[in-house]
């Protein structure tokens, strides 16, 4: 993510240590860092979760919740 970044702030520059930290240093105040650990976390509340009860039917039956649930129980842990 960050090299991607630091790619988009200075296309013309290739991706070196400065260009990096910058991109990094953005991300961090963006809180980027932080939602990645939360949806972490989540994900595996939600792993644990569905090993005692399939979670997946809480939801209607082809609902965005739904879809999100069973593709992460078929992604490896």
């Amino acid at each position: 993510m960050v090299d991607e970044l630091a790619r988009r702030l200075r296309p013309d520059v290739p991706a070196d240590p400065a260009a990096r930290a910058e991109a990094a240093a953005a991300l961090e105040a963006l809180g980027v860092p932080e939602l990645l650990r939360s949806l972490a976390t989540a994900r595996a509340i939600l792993r644990f979760g569905d090993s005692f009860h399939p979670i997946a039917r809480f939801f209607v039956d082809g609902s965005p919740e739904q879809r999100y649930l069973l593709d992460l129980a078929r992604e490896d842990p």
